[in-house]
Formats: structure tokens, sequence, C-alpha cells
């Protein structure tokens, strides 16, 4: 027997072990790989508080439908009861909760802006249309709690009659509509740059708040002129708010897609912008 054979010659070629064969070391798993100084770590930032908000709002609308109902069973109920559930009153506890909502769109783009100001880092979109977008969530805020569109009711009511238009009780969905084109305009030119995936949430976010906002809003409008507030109108309007708070949960959910949770070389959790795709 050669007692060269089992002595690897210095031409001979040993193959390397494939990742399978590889043992790993006590503690780590086969997939382990060296840290970087930065791995993404967790869900979407916001997930959980925009599945508590579209608890809170289900629970709130579901109230309001259900005290509406069972009013002409139960006289009894306090009137300040039923002003503080009633969605369609502007200073109610629906309102206040679409206004919170509002305002933490904004927030959320406020982090959005905060974690793009690198120049190298800019999100997508850019920081002009990210600023719109927060500065137009306020704006919707302000109007929920202050009730500045109830106030144009007058100067719109007395223009439309100078031109011969009826607009009932309704009068600010008029100008509802051309700010809703105005700003669906700009959204879809804006939104090229997002990514597909953000793309499609607010372009469906968009779609269920106009359609609470100006459609459902309208056939609420018809109700109340034609037969009056009754446990109908009560319902529609609960789908009404029902759709416009949603539709600000989806834009939420949309805007925390542009963060990441990410884990730093020493353990430590940092928020920061999504990577590009």
């Amino acid at each position: 027997m050669d007692a060269s054979a089992g002595v690897d010659s210095p031409d001979r070629v040993v193959d390397e072990p494939t990742p399978e064969q590889v043992r790993p070391l006590p503690g780590r798993s086969p997939s382990a790989r060296p840290s970087s100084s930065t791995a993404h770590a967790g869900p979407r930032p916001g997930h959980r508080l925009v599945r508590a908000g579209a608890m809170v709002v289900a629970t709130v609308v579901a109230v309001h439908v259900v005290v509406r109902l069972l009013e002409p069973y139960v006289p009894a109920v306090p009137i300040d009861v039923l002003r503080m559930i009633d969605v369609h009153r502007e200073e109610s506890l629906p309102t206040f909760v679409n206004t919170v909502l509002l305002i933490g769109l904004s927030f959320a783009v406020v982090l959005v802006l905060g974690l793009g100001r690198d120049p190298d880092d800019t999100p997508p979109g850019g920081r002009v249309g990210w600023s719109v977008v927060g500065l137009a969530a306020l704006a919707m805020a302000a109007d929920e709690a202050l009730v500045l569109h109830e106030r144009l009711l007058l100067p719109i009511g007395t223009l439309a009659a100078s031109a011969g238009i009826e607009t009932g009780s309704y009068r600010w969905i008029l100008p509802g509509v051309v700010v809703a084109a105005i700003g669906v305009a700009v959204f879809v030119r804006w939104s090229v740059a997002l990514p597909s995936g953000i793309r499609r949430e607010f372009l469906l976010a968009m779609a269920i708040f106009a359609t609470g906002a100006l459609g459902v809003e309208a056939v609420s409008g018809w109700i109340d002129n034609s037969r009056g507030i009754g446990r109908l109108y009560h319902l529609v309007t609960g789908l009404e708010e029902l759709l416009e708070m949603s539709g600000v949960l989806v834009a939420i959910h949309a805007t925390t897609g542009m963060l990441s949770w990410s884990r730093t070389s020493s353990g430590a959790l940092a928020l920061r912008l999504a990577p590009r795709p």
C-alpha cells in the first residue's frame, strides 16, 4: 500500500465545504451571518397603532349606530350622551377621534421628513411633496376641530343661489369636489416617485376617504332633505364617518411604510427610512 495514499499532495485540489456542511457554532443558527451596521428588525413601524386605531374607529361608529337605532325604544337616553356619540355632530367623540387620526398622519409625515433630512437620503417623492401631504392633513384636522367647512355654508349658498344652483343644506360639497379633483391631480403627479406598494395604499386611502366625504355625504344630505333625520339617516352618516376615518388610517399605514426598524451593531433599535426597492 502506498504510504502517501492518505496524504494530500501539493497538487491535489481539496473541495471547500458547502454552507449546508458547515456545523454552526454554539448559539448560532446555520443561516447566521456576520452582523452589519444595521439589520431589519420587526414589523412596519406604526402597524400596531393603526390596528388599535381601527378598533377605536369601529367601536365609535358601532356605538353611534346602535344607540341611534335603539333610541325610539329607549327614550331615557340622555340628550348629552346622544350628542357625544353622534358622528354627524362636530363637537362629539367621533369628531375628536377623526381629528386625532389626522394629526397622527401629519406626525407620521414629520417622521419621514425628519429621517430624510440628509440630502443623500431624501425620501421618495421629495421633501416638498411630503410637506404638502403633512400640511393637508393638518388643515383637515383644523377643519374638523374648528368646524371650518360648516362656516362656509352661508356664503357658498348665496353664491350658488345667484347662479341658479340648488344646494340644499350640504353646500360645501361643491367646493369639496373641486378641492378633491385638484388634490387627485397633484397626487397622481407626485406619487409617480413613490414605491408601488406605497402608491397603491395612498390611492386606496384617497378613494375610501372621498367615497365617504363626498359620495356618502351627498346621499345623507338627500335623505335629510327628502325624508328627514331618522334611523336611515343615522345609519348612512355612520357609514360616512367610518369611510372617512378608515381612509385616514390607510394613509397612516402607507406613510409608515416609508419607515423601518433597524438594529445597530450595538443592538440598539433605531427608526430609519425604509430601504429603496
